[in-house]
């Protein structure tokens, strides 16, 4: 195999000093190299790609100096009322910055090659997404809408900015041909992979009658017409009959199509008490106990799928958990 190039960083000390640490690594990979991060302190030899930090003179050996936004991270968390609002361009880039932070234009003799804004705060914020631990306005069942994403609000969703945080500096210390370093970490040589995972919600769409009729009255509030609930009950009906299976009932057709291609699949499932707003079922019985080691014994994964009420609680996560792994007679590691 060949060697993976490097990229050396030096980083002086900082609060945030594990955030750093991981966002530089990523940043490196999707380049193609590995970082090797140096401390400050560390005087050994050679010039370093990237200097983060604040001493001008430790940063005229390196090729692109990046300096530490103490606001930019102060905020990572955002603190009350902050938020990012602005945008900068660099190298034909565009990075998030917090008003009323400014770029920074300063000049070292052209050496250093100096970042305006501190993308390494910017890339840990978007890829940590710290505005969602934060953020006070929720939907309804208490979940950070995406509409209300800083990327959204600015007209960037469907921007990969981490990846053009990674190009950018790649042109910074002139990689400038590393961005196709990664094109065959797939099997095969293969441009990307998929991975099939399927959210076991409900078994059957069919259950008592009044449940049958509730939720097609439910549906019917919520923008359904008289003629789906009509379809509902008479597929209920064929259903009792014996003349079709319930149209929920397509796990063993799922795992015929897998298994015709050779692929496998990630199943999700709920280990919480059955109720309206989670499963219709519970891993411990008997059933669903033989449908989950019979997915595993054919070489899928079975996972575990939160409920509802685990949104904020971990003991209960770790309840479900525990209680899935013992269903399936195998550690849950997929949630």
């Amino acid at each position: 195999m060949p060697t993976v190039p490097q990229l050396t960083c030096i980083v002086e000390s900082h609060p945030q000093g594990a955030a750093i640490t991981y966002t530089l690594r990523l940043l490196a990979s999707l380049i193609g190299h590995r970082a090797v991060i140096r401390p400050a302190t560390d005087d050994s030899d050679g010039e370093p790609d990237i200097y983060y930090g604040t001493d001008a003179a430790t940063a005229a050996s390196a090729h692109l100096w990046i300096r530490p936004d103490t606001q930019f991270w102060g905020c990572i968390p955002p603190a009350k009322g902050a938020t990012p609002n602005g945008r900068q361009e660099w190298h034909g880039s565009v990075f998030p910055v917090w008003e009323p932070a400014e770029a920074r234009t300063d000049d070292v003799g052209n050496r250093p090659n100096i970042c305006p804004v501190d993308l390494i705060a910017a890339a840990f914020f978007l890829v940590s997404r710290a505005e969602e631990y934060v953020a006070r306005r929720r939907d309804r069942h208490g979940r950070f809408r995406a509409a209300d994403a800083w990327m959204c609000r600015n007209g960037l969703g469907d921007r990969p900015l981490v990846h053009e945080y990674a190009r950018a500096i790649a042109g910074a210390i002139g990689r400038t041909d590393s961005g196709n370093r990664l094109s065959s970490v797939w099997p095969d040589g293969g441009r990307f992979a998929i991975a099939f995972t399927h959210d076991i919600d409900r078994l059957r769409m069919h259950g008592g009658s009044w449940l049958d009729l509730l939720r097609g009255l439910t549906a019917l509030r919520a923008g359904g017409s008289v003629r789906g609930l009509t379809r509902r009950l008479a597929s209920r009906w064929a259903v009792r009959a014996g003349e079709r299976r319930d149209p929920y009932d397509t796990l063993d057709d799922i795992c015929q199509r897998h298994a015709a291609h050779g692929f496998r699949a990630t199943f999700f499932w709920i280990a919480a008490s059955p109720s309206r707003r989670d499963a219709d079922y519970t891993p411990k019985h008997p059933i669903i106990t033989a449908q989950l080691r019979q997915l595993q014994e054919t070489g899928h994964e079975c996972g575990l799928h939160a409920s509802y009420d685990s949104l904020n609680d971990r003991r209960r996560l770790e309840n479900e958990r525990a209680e899935l792994a013992s269903a399936a007679g195998a550690p849950i590691r997929a949630i």
